[in-house]
């Protein structure tokens, strides 16, 4: 598949699962409003984020379960393609989050997010993250990568306000 076309398709699947997303909230306010058997449940902002954050995370172990199973080279190429995806949508996705978050400086983003995919991956790209990563027959010494778990963060979007 030519680069443009993955390009488009990865944006594609990208915007149905931001508007599929969308679609659970109608922002009134401070208030968010949740659509459960036709009715309209009241929630409070600041809830409905820790709610959200607690979903990730039981998403996000679901998914280390799985990942778990992964030899070196089938993580190797998740993470390329992943670093690919993201470093050809780094300029759309500086835009959505400027325009969403109305923080920041788009092309500021921009280098924030090539750095992020690009020079991250390149950087990673050929660290041994599976089984015995390391061996000194000599000390009877064996280093080997296990999953920690979920690790989790919240990002301030941007570390100074712009005037």
């Amino acid at each position: 598949m030519p680069a443009g076309k993955s390009h488009v398709a990865n944006k594609e699947i990208l915007l149905r699962e931001i508007e599929r997303l969308r679609g659970h909230w109608h922002k009134d306010e401070s208030f968010y409003f949740s659509k459960k058997g036709g009715a309209y449940l009241p929630i409070d902002y600041d809830l409905r984020i820790i709610q959200d954050a607690r979903d990730a995370a039981r998403k996000a172990k679901d998914a280390q379960d799985i990942l778990m199973t992964f030899d070196q080279a089938k993580l190797d190429a998740i993470v390329k393609a992943m670093a690919e995806a993201a470093t050809a949508n780094a300029e759309w996705l500086a835009r959505i989050a400027v325009d969403e978050t109305k923080y920041g400086i788009y092309e500021h983003k921009v280098i924030k997010n090539l750095f992020a995919s690009d020079a991250v991956y390149h950087f990673i790209k050929d660290m041994k993250t599976v089984g015995i990563i390391k061996e000194d027959k000599e000390k009877r010494v064996v280093e080997v990568a296990v999953p920690v778990g979920v690790v989790m963060g919240i990002i301030p979007p941007q570390s100074h306000f712009t005037p």
